[in-house]
């Protein structure tokens, strides 16, 4: 990740840091003073480089929905919505059920709120992947057990009994 990128490509931050240990920014849309915003997704995190459309990506919460993405790992989100408006915007003082009136606090907080989710992705992530490996490697441990009780004549229910027995007791006691 280049850490000296404050916001995706050419664009300039109007405001940007890191929440949860993801970099965002805030950057000016090019119409009405509106502004959007945007995390920088790192490079180890599943969801690098998708598209803003992506499977993956589909449980991700902010407003209007992803509508960027770029290969670098940013994603973001535009305030340009049917109802939204800024001040300067033609639709400004028009009042609906459904329209928001946007400021720079707000966009900082949906953006942070963003980072946010992508951190806690990486981390549940990050925790079946573990969970995942930890599996595999206590399969691989019990198979090579079982193998060698039943090399020395032992039944491989009885084996696989007792392995059940000593893994059971082993995490009682790592539990404690």
């Amino acid at each position: 990740m280049d850490t000296t990128q404050t916001a995706p490509g050419h664009m300039k931050a109007v405001e940007h840091g890191v929440h949860e240990g993801i970099r965002w920014a805030v950057v000016e849309a090019p119409m009405y003073g509106a502004l959007n915003g945007y995390v920088q997704v790192p490079q180890d995190h599943p969801w690098h480089a998708l598209d803003y459309d992506a499977p993956e990506l589909s449980g991700v919460v902010v407003h209007g929905g992803l509508t960027f993405a770029d290969r670098s790992g940013w994603i973001g989100f535009d305030t340009l919505h049917s109802g939204d408006s800024w001040p300067g915007s033609p639709d400004y003082n028009r009042q609906s059920k459904w329209s928001r009136h946007w400021d720079k606090d707000q966009v900082v907080a949906e953006a942070k709120s963003l980072a946010g989710q992508v951190a806690a992705a990486a981390g549940s992530l990050g925790d079946v992947a573990s969970r995942e490996a930890l599996d595999a490697d206590a399969r691989r441990v019990i198979d090579r057990a079982a193998e060698a009780a039943i090399s020395r004549g032992v039944d491989r229910v009885a084996a696989l009994a007792s392995l059940a027995r000593q893994a059971e007791a082993a995490l009682d006691e790592v539990s404690r």
